[in-house]
């Protein structure tokens, strides 16, 4: 449910996101890690942003692939089918 809500609110980014949206997603993502009701989750959820690091893009399109990359790491490492994010658009 989780992955599902972070898919839909990157769709309904604009094509070109400000500097100050941005801002709020990476704080957003931070929160979200935070509040996350299942620990384990919540605290492999944020050490995967340090690892990543914030968004830094400007298009939809970057923010729509890097979700879906941090979406495939937890995938493998849950032995969950990857998804091919070149065709994310």
């Amino acid at each position: 449910m989780g992955w599902t809500m972070l898919h839909m609110i990157t769709g309904s980014f604009p094509e070109d996101i400000p500097p100050n949206l941005v801002k709020k997603w990476n704080a957003f993502l931070i929160l979200f890690g935070q509040f996350y009701p299942c620990k384990l989750c919540s605290t492999h959820f944020l050490k995967m942003l340090k690892e990543v690091g914030p968004f830094q893009g400007t298009k939809k399109e970057e923010l729509m692939k890097y979700l879906c990359n941090m979406h495939n790491i937890v995938n493998k490492r849950l032995g969950k089918p990857h998804h091919d994010c070149k065709n994310i658009k």
